[in-house]
């Protein structure tokens, strides 16, 4: 099951599972309201995405503006609907079986003491963030968060009630499936037992069980459940107007429409999400109608067959399809990435033939001259870097800040101007000093501190990368994964990617990689920037950077193949990024 994911760091993802107990059931996605635009955090304006968007004389539906946003922001919300309807023919099931389902009932009193319980523990542990931007953080509602408790507890009831000895066959098959070298539930009936011994002992609540240990058992229930659950959404062709259709056994279960999800997400979108929801559709647009005019698009047959063979061969593994889209890319939802494989697969597949190897030699020319900048990401080049955030956004406060962009622009500038500034006044003290000696005259040195000691003291005052605070109670979280005010170890390029926010999604969406710049571009010792990025802008020190430890071999067909792939996904960008220069664009 997912635990929170956290772009700001693993810290506050770990203070917020006291705040998930299902997981993946309801997982929270801690990032900021997406993307960057010059507009301040505001409700979403009437008619509900602002000005037509027309390209290339064509209207882009609001409706699928609309559904990418479901798709994204709404996703969790979509799957606890699933759930909904999955436990909802678990329960018609066991009437037909006679058993009295009142006893599966929600006590909303429950409901709300476990809420109470996770915000007392939670403000013990963190006393200095405040509850409501963490809840909000985490869940972009409190009433999300409701919900999944909610749906958390009925669960619970259906499936974990009283002691185990009593819990339903398919909870114990789907236990014993699950774990086949451990009786997880004699394991648990000792938990029980020896949990309510204490309490009798005592005189104490009886202490709940292990929330990690639970949602390991309700994620062996869960994959039992979905056994025979199959879902279609937008990439499948359903109707405009619906975001899922659930089946099980291939018989319909029941359907999630976009206006029920658009109801709840509707009052935590902001400008930046919509923005960043339009521009999508856009770049998807354009280089879908230039692959249409080259002959490149694949069908819709061949590219379902050809995405059904990925998640086959995929499934199962670390790097199923899913991780891949959502976690290596950063894509916001799994619809959204099937529209943009089908037009990379078709870009690739159409590539591959323009670039044929010449008789006699290993890879095509142009291919070949992409082998140093392959080789600074596969073969495992690392970069030093300090990175100075001039955000946009305000991340204690988990809000855009008003007219943040034109701000942070200017603000950035301004340092950079300080940066270079000093830089030159240690050159002309260089100068003179130099000058001074050849002539055997003393020179009265400024005593100006180093470039190194004034970046670091900039750095330290100007940095906005935000770090949430240790806990004041209990085990403190690993440091892993904290920003350090941008001081960056030394990274591969993945690696740095992340470290900057950045995604292979925001890549294809804005054209830009601070991270490539960083690797590509800047040389060792540089100071470059500002850079415009996810949260604001970027001024970059690089401090060093190693070349490949394992480089690519020609020889090796597997690294030809890697080379080769690399190479096709850059030209992929830059194909897509031409199409969107060339096209006639207005409401963006």
């Amino acid at each position: 099951m997912k635990a929170i994911q956290s772009i700001t760091s693993p810290l506050l993802a770990l203070a917020l599972l006291v705040l998930c107990p299902l997981g993946a059931l309801a997982s929270a996605r801690q990032a900021a309201p997406a993307a960057p635009a010059e507009q301040e955090d505001e409700a979403v304006p009437a008619p509900l995405f602002g000005s037509p968007l027309i390209v290339n004389g064509q209207t882009i539906p609001e409706a699928l503006i609309k559904r990418y946003l479901v798709y994204g922001i709404g996703k969790d919300l979509i799957e606890m609907k699933k759930l909904d309807m999955i436990l909802e023919q678990e329960l018609r099931f066991r009437k037909n079986q006679g058993e009295d389902i009142a006893d599966y009932a929600v006590d909303e009193a429950q409901v709300e003491a476990r809420f109470a319980a996770q915000v007392s523990q939670f403000s013990e542990r963190y006393p200095t963030l405040d509850l409501a931007t963490e809840v909000r953080r985490a869940y972009k509602d409190p009433e999300w968060y409701r919900m999944n408790l909610r749906q958390t507890a009925r669960f619970d009831s259906m499936f974990f009630p009283r002691h185990p000895s009593t819990w339903s066959d398919l909870t114990k098959e789907a236990l014993a499936a699950g774990s086949p070298e451990v009786d997880l539930l004699k394991d648990a009936s000792e938990s029980w037992d020896r949990r309510h011994k204490h309490a009798e002992e005592t005189g104490e609540d009886v202490p709940a069980e292990d929330d990690f240990y639970m949602s390991i058992l309700r994620d062996m229930v869960m994959q039992f459940l979905i056994t025979d659950i199959s879902t279609r959404t937008a990439s499948d062709g359903i109707p405009e107007h619906l975001a899922m259709e659930v089946y099980s056994g291939g018989m319909p279960l029941g359907v999630v429409t976009v206006d029920e999800i658009f109801k709840l997400i509707q009052p935590t979108l902001t400008a930046h999400m919509i923005e960043e929801a339009r521009l999508f559709a856009v770049i998807l647009h354009v280089t879908e109608a230039q692959m249409v005019a080259d002959g490149n698009l694949m069908s819709d047959e061949d590219f379902a067959a050809l995405f059904a063979e990925q998640e086959e061969a995929t499934a199962g593994s670390m790097f199923n399809m899913n991780m891949i889209a959502l976690t290596a890319h950063g894509f916001p939802s799994m619809p959204a990435y099937k529209a943009y494989y089908r037009l990379s697969e078709s870009y690739r597949i159409w590539m591959e033939k323009q670039l044929e190897a010449p008789e006699g030699q290993a890879v095509h020319p142009a291919v070949r001259g992409h082998m140093p900048t392959a080789n600074l990401s596969m073969g495992l080049a690392k970069a030093d870097t300090e990175v100075l955030l001039v955000s946009a956004f305000d991340f204690p406060n988990y809000k855009w800040k008003e007219d943040g962009w034109a701000k942070a622009s200017k603000r950035a500038n301004e340092l950079m101007t300080e940066i270079q500034s000093h830089a030159d006044f240690l050159a002309e003290v260089s100068r003179m000093r130099k000058e001074a000696a050849q002539k055997g005259e003393n020179f009265d040195d400024p005593g100006l501190p180093s470039r190194s000691e004034h970046w670091a003291g900039v750095l330290d005052l100007h940095s906005e990368y935000w770090d949430p605070p240790m806990p004041a109670t209990g085990k403190s979280p690993p440091m892993v994964g904290l920003k350090m005010k941008g001081r960056f170890t030394p990274k591969t390029r993945n690696d740095l990617e992340k470290a900057v926010d950045e995604s292979g999604y925001q890549h294809f969406v804005y054209g830009r990689s601070i991270t490539d710049t960083i690797f590509q571009d800047m040389k060792p010792g540089e100071i470059g920037g500002p850079f415009e990025g996810p949260y604001g802008y970027y001024i970059v020190y690089l401090r060093s950077r190693t070349g490949p430890t394992r480089p690519l071999q020609m020889t090796d067909e597997r690294h030809v193949s890697l080379l080769l792939q690399s190479y096709i996904r850059q030209e992929f960008m830059a194909y897509s990024q031409a199409a969107f220069a060339a096209a006639e664009i207005s409401g963006l």
